[in-house]
């Protein structure tokens, strides 16, 4: 890896692929995956979590990248240029008429993820034509 970065004058940066918070979310992750990809708990095929993909500590981190403390500071460095900033005004979204029959907003939005008009975040209807 220090060969490559040296080669194409980049600096090596710690990262972690997280999924989940807590290493103890592990077998919750687990079978919550599953459950989406319809795959069984003993399966051996496929793509698999090794149980690493939890947010680390520091000194995790740290012991992860032992072999590459340079990899840390640089970490660090990119964290040093972040900017923090305010928000000063409410979020501003769009506003859409509540049919009768819903009291607010979320009420028709759960009423439509029930009967099944969203579906993976993105919202479905039947197109009618104009003769209804």
């Amino acid at each position: 890896m220090r060969l490559l970065a040296a080669k194409n004058r980049l600096k090596i940066i710690a990262t972690n692929d997280v999924h989940y918070v807590n290493k103890d979310d592990f077998e919750a992750h687990n079978i919550l995956i599953c459950l989406n990809t319809g795959k069984d708990v003993d399966d051996t095929e496929g793509m698999h979590y090794t149980g690493f993909e939890y947010l680390k500590t520091p000194e995790e981190m740290r012991e992860t990248f032992k072999d590459f403390p340079e990899a840390i500071a640089n970490t660090q460095d990119v964290v040093n240029k972040i900017e923090t900033f305010k928000i000063t005004r409410d979020v501003s979204l769009p506003s859409f008429p509540v049919p009768e029959g819903y009291e607010t907003e979320f009420a028709y939005l759960e009423h439509l993820a029930w009967e099944g008009h969203i579906k993976d975040g993105v919202m479905r209807f039947q197109i009618r034509s104009k003769r209804e």
